[in-house]
């Protein structure tokens, strides 16, 4: 078990993970950008195609109701990068949370590894 969570810690940020990126695109990433690369850190999943990850849906409907302006960007980018077809995932979702709360981005792969590593446990002890 310790060596898979080590093993997924080390593959956070960039391709898996990528919320400094995400943040990026979030916060920061003006429509040229957007529409000018090919992946677009913050959406898709490999698990949930057709959805938001059931586990980070809770969290944008609190987005939804309390900071509706991040569903707003969240959308813009689909837009902009023409991937409608690609939902919010675990990146943005915390990205919108590290800019709502106003918490630096930095503290986004910490947040992300320690409530990831904490559920893994669980599933272990779990089996």
């Amino acid at each position: 078990m310790a060596q898979a969570i080590s093993a997924a810690i080390m593959t956070t940020g960039s391709l898996h993970a990528p919320i400094e990126e995400a943040y990026y695109n979030l916060v920061e990433a003006s429509d040229e950008y957007l529409s000018s690369i090919e992946v677009v850190a913050g959406f898709g999943n490999s698990f949930f195609k057709d959805r938001i990850d059931p586990s980070f849906q809770p969290v944008y409907h609190y987005l939804s109701r309390y900071y509706p302006q991040y569903i707003v960007r969240i959308e813009h980018i689909q837009k902009v990068a023409q991937i409608e077809h690609l939902f919010p995932n675990a990146a943005i979702i915390t990205a919108c949370c590290l800019s709502a709360l106003d918490m630096p981005k930095e503290l986004g792969i910490a947040l992300f590894v320690k409530y990831r590593v904490q559920a893994w446990t669980e599933l272990c002890l779990e089996a």
